[in-house]
């Protein structure tokens, strides 16, 4: 609510007090601030004047979300948004204070004995496979050796069979 011409007034803003320029009143406390001030251009149309709090009042509002509050605008500062969390990131740790040396000594360690184990697993399983398996192929070697020196003395003994009985 831009406007002139008030007696009596109790400004928020600053203790100037000039009561011919544009100010805004707030609807809370009734304190007026100079557009200036606000660093808020002079826009007397503007209909989200009428409702407007001061940032004090602003503050203690509970309910509720006055997004037509005008803001102080300062073309010197760029208003980025806050960085975004990455997808796969973890999530940051509630505890803030920096981890010393020795934790992270014991951190590592736990980290690589859990490695050792589970790579001890994983290599029992994997030569326990392949010898077993090789175990059975040398088995299956062992029965047909077996098999073969059977046959070649039962060929052996009917030769001798053979040539005796031919003599």
């Amino acid at each position: 609510m831009a406007a002139k011409g008030h007696k009596n007034l109790v400004w928020g803003c600053c203790s100037i007090g000039l009561q011919d320029q544009n100010y805004m009143i707030c609807t809370e406390c009734t304190k007026l601030y100079h557009l200036e001030c606000l660093s808020i251009p002079n826009n007397e149309d503007d209909p989200t004047t009428s409702t407007w709090l001061c940032s004090q009042c602003h503050g203690t509002q509970k309910l509720g979300n006055n997004d037509n509050t005008p803001v102080r605008y300062n073309p010197n500062i760029t208003v980025r948004p806050g960085k975004r969390q990455a997808l796969n990131s973890p999530p940051k740790a509630s505890d803030e204070r920096p981890i010393t040396r020795d934790e992270m000594q014991e951190i590592i360690k736990d980290v690589v004995t859990q490695f050792q184990k589970t790579m001890r697993i994983t290599i029992s399983d994997i030569l326990g496979t392949e010898l077993k398996s090789l175990k059975e192929e040398i088995v299956d070697m062992k029965e047909s050796m077996n098999f073969m020196n059977t046959k070649y003395d039962d060929f052996l003994n009917l030769r001798e069979h053979y040539t005796l009985n031919k003599t």
